[in-house]
């Protein structure tokens, strides 16, 4: 009875969402942006906050940056940057170290390889097989077997990893390092053993344990080493799909506190151009929820004089000061926080700027979802949705 009553809350917000809001016109021919966010991709990058071994700074980016070709096998290089530019975006040339994996975005991983910042690289073979989904409290065991090869010292040599980790919790909610209070969780914990002829002799038999919770839509939330110096924590992700039929559709979700007061969403970003036709309409879709587990619970709305919601164009906004926002029970990006007593906002927008076109000019315009907190307010999660149709000179922006 409960699963069915939240189903129909659901449908109820997504019917009611246009109505309710403003500043919503369900007009346009893009993608309905309210659904879920979606299973974790190979075009996800992600922000993370911490430490990392021989790492002085404490901002990373996580994603894919390309892809290598190991024994006849085609996997996506992922890369955990930093020293990444303020404004920039992870890519190939980012300074950091790299995995190259196949399988992102699935319950199986398969990896094939690494390589150090300081240009150490491994091959693995056989491919190391990780089971994201094993039986609940199910030792899993795996000796893997790396070559390795060194800048000035081109002789390959073995390291062996005897690695043992298990799923020990699924479902769970964890008040995540950077993210607030995270559920749907699965916890992992693990014990690694390093040996082999490649490996200086203080580290030969050395071991370590690590402990990794992971989500569905989001990756790894948290991933903690204390003999390694690892205690990495997300603090949100953007991902930007690839066109399809001339429509993209984005998704971003972060939190907005004392130190990260703005988030910013823009089409702009994707690849650095004005590229959305203006003669078309934007459909943009903010949910708020309190990051603190008890806040999500008993705290009302943000208080407007302390909290805008801006759904902005190229040039002027959508809604003048700040969108209102409409209170649902259940959430519809993250359908595993449903049945916990958590209050969501939302604000949505289905707009274009055909008003600013003038014959003879171009229609390329940009959205952009950019919400602003007060830093007296607690820590807030944000996750949007943008569906764009890109720039077309046979739009009609007369209608």
């Amino acid at each position: 009875m409960h699963r069915h009553t939240n189903r129909f809350l659901l449908r109820l917000v997504a019917i009611a969402l246009p109505v309710l809001a403003a500043c919503g016109d369900p007009s346009g021919g893009v993608p309905d942006p309210r659904e879920p966010f979606g299973t974790y991709t190979p075009t996800t990058i992600m922000n993370a906050v911490g430490q990392m071994p021989t790492v002085s700074t404490s901002q990373f980016q996580v994603g894919v940056v390309g892809e290598k070709t190991l024994g006849g096998r085609t996997y996506s290089t992922f890369k955990v940057g930093y020293d990444i530019p303020a404004g920039s975006r992870l890519d190939a040339t980012s300074p950091g170290f790299v995995t190259y994996i196949s399988g992102i975005g699935t319950e199986t991983l398969t990896v094939g390889g690494f390589q150090y910042a300081s240009g150490t690289s491994g091959v693995i073979d056989p491919p190391a097989v990780v089971a994201l989904n094993p039986p609940l409290n199910v030792p899993q065991t795996r000796q893997v077997t790396a070559t390795l090869t060194a800048p000035g010292d081109p002789t390959p040599r073995t390291a062996t990893v005897d690695a043992t980790y298990s799923l020990v919790a699924e479902n769970v909610t964890v008040a995540s390092k950077a993210l607030g209070s995270v559920t749907g969780c699965r916890h992992f914990q693990g014990t690694f053993t390093f040996d082999g002829d490649a490996l200086p002799e203080v580290l030969r038999g050395y071991t370590f344990t690590g402990e990794v919770w992971v989500h569905p839509s989001l990756g790894v939330v948290d991933a903690k080493s204390p003999e390694l110096g690892v205690d990495l924590g997300q603090e949100g992700s953007e991902d930007w799909g690839e066109p399809v039929d001339g429509v993209v559709v984005g998704r971003k979700i972060a939190v907005v506190d004392s130190t990260h007061t703005e988030l910013v969403f823009s089409t702009h970003d994707r690849v650095g151009e004005y590229d959305a036709d203006m003669c078309q309409h934007a459909k943009m879709l903010a949910e708020f929820r309190w990051a603190d587990e008890t806040d999500a619970k008993t705290r009302g709305v943000p208080d407007p004089m302390l909290f805008q919601a801006q759904f902005n164009g190229w040039i002027g906004t959508f809604c003048p000061g700040s969108c209102p926002l409409v209170a649902s029970p259940v959430s519809i990006f993250h359908p595993e926080d449903n049945g916990k007593g958590y209050t969501f906002w939302y604000a949505y927008v289905s707009q274009g700027q055909k008003n600013q076109w003038k014959e003879g000019q171009g229609k390329e315009t940009m959205y952009e979802i950019r919400v602003i907190t007060d830093p007296s307010l607690p820590a807030l999660r944000v996750t949007t949705r943008i569906s764009y149709a890109l720039v077309s000179e046979s739009s009609d922006c007369s209608m």
